[in-house]
């Protein structure tokens, strides 16, 4: 992921925590490669943010569909066009 994709992947990850009434004041960026993880403080959450149209992260949403715990959020298509 290039330096403007990452900006763009971090407001995405600001905004959609944000929409669901978590506070985020700072994000710190932990791995950039094919998709990015960013710590978004102070609501203590890791976000994982692909390019839209690859399914990088296709065995992660499987693995958390066998989660017996509710998720915060549920994974949505309106997810992957935020940064559109």
């Amino acid at each position: 992921m290039q330096a403007p994709e990452a900006k763009r992947a971090v407001a995405a990850a600001r905004s959609i925590a944000s929409a669901l009434d978590l506070k985020v004041g700072d994000a710190v960026v932990l791995q950039t490669s094919n998709k990015l993880a960013v710590r978004l403080l102070p609501c203590d959450v890791l976000a994982r943010v692909a390019p839209q149209g690859q399914l990088v992260a296709q065995l992660e949403i499987e693995i958390a569909q066998l989660d017996e715990r509710p998720p915060y959020a549920s994974s949505s298509a309106n997810v992957c066009s935020a940064s559109s």
